[in-house]
């Protein structure tokens, strides 16, 4: 949905390994295309789509953000 080729940014994409509605492998594809190359992708094992309020994923989710935008 996002033409992620144009993002001239660092991204961070993070999906949960269980989400049944934006696969890991599409957010693989996704990342593959992006420019900059201080992108990051996270697989969080176990989490499913709304991983940033399930217990405990929802620690590791902030944690990716905040540790992303340190950098």
């Amino acid at each position: 949905l996002i033409p992620t080729a144009k993002l001239n940014m660092p991204v961070l994409i993070i999906a949960g390994s269980k989400d049944d509605y934006v696969s890991p492998e599409l957010c693989k594809e996704a990342f593959d295309s992006l420019p900059d190359k201080n992108s990051r992708l996270e697989i969080i094992s176990g989490a499913a789509h709304a991983m940033m309020m399930e217990k405990p994923y929802y620690k590791i989710f902030r944690n990716k953000v905040l540790d992303f935008l340190k950098n």
